[in-house]
């Protein structure tokens, strides 16, 4: 009998790991950009304290939801995960997360104030025209088939901060990070 990698067995069951990249505002100029000559705004760049509250509202997400996130990093203008998941529950996965980090890095920073529905404290009962864009629309996925695979895309994803030449994350922000993994036996049982 031949022995299946275990990504195969995993996969039978539905669950599939992921890599998953998405990009602050206007930290990237897309295909569709360039298409319709859109001229790209000032980027967002995250700070220290920024990276380590987002990573918070991420973290809680992850904990409250119990998904299984394999490896996780936040770069000043990205932010790079591996995540097993049934694939139709993915983009609902990482729109939440976008949204949930999104709104609470605009109430932390003042632009939003927290009690009406993403309401601007500036604008009454408005939304859109004074708030902050913290992420890009689209996301990045790539599906990952195999064993090897799957061991880079996590090596990968730890070493981003080096590969962009970025200083290491608060301590804190590590701590957040850890708390929010499981192990690869966690994350393939249903």
């Amino acid at each position: 009998m031949e022995m299946q990698n275990n990504l195969d067995i995993f996969l039978e069951k539905e669950l599939h790991p992921f890599l998953v990249t998405w990009v602050t505002h206007n930290s990237r100029v897309s295909e569709r950009m360039v298409k319709l000559e859109i001229q790209k705004g000032n980027p967002v760049l995250l700070g220290k304290k920024a990276e380590s509250s987002i990573t918070r509202s991420i973290g809680n997400i992850v904990r409250a939801d119990k998904l299984k996130v394999l490896s996780y990093n936040i770069c000043r203008d990205h932010i790079h995960i591996v995540l097993v998941c049934a694939e139709d529950e993915l983009t609902n996965i990482v729109r939440k997360l976008k949204s949930v980090s999104a709104r609470e890095h605009n109430i932390a920073m003042g632009v939003t104030n927290g009690k009406d529905k993403g309401a601007s404290p500036l604008v009454s009962n408005s939304r859109g025209e004074t708030q902050n864009r913290l992420w890009a629309q689209k996301f990045n996925r790539s599906l990952i088939y195999s064993d090897d695979g799957l061991a880079n895309a996590i090596g990968y994803v730890n070493e981003n901060r080096l590969k962009h030449r970025l200083p290491p994350l608060r301590k804190k922000t590590c701590l957040l990070i850890t708390d929010m993994l499981c192990s690869i036996e966690e994350a393939f049982t249903p």
